[in-house]
């Protein structure tokens, strides 16, 4: 995500390039249980720009600190 305090869009990676990373099998076991345990939650940003089309994405870990990040915020 990018932007100020209340100005958050969805990006690509910096770079623009899109990669894949491996996961340990004990990693994504822990992962699983953690989204079984507390969900994982919508939220929907647009997309590069305050004007770009909505996209949604799950979370897999969140925060309520700063504004507009919890995901009941919208």
């Amino acid at each position: 995500m990018l932007g100020g305090k209340q100005e958050q869009v969805f990006a690509p990676p910096k770079g623009g390039k899109l990669r894949d990373v491996p996961l340990l099998e004990s990693v994504a076991l822990r992962l699983a249980a953690h989204i079984e345990a507390v969900g994982s939650p919508e939220l929907t940003l647009p997309w590069r720009t305050l004007d770009g089309p909505p996209h949604t994405a799950r979370l897999l870990f969140s925060t309520c600190r700063k504004p507009g990040m919890c995901p009941q915020e919208g």
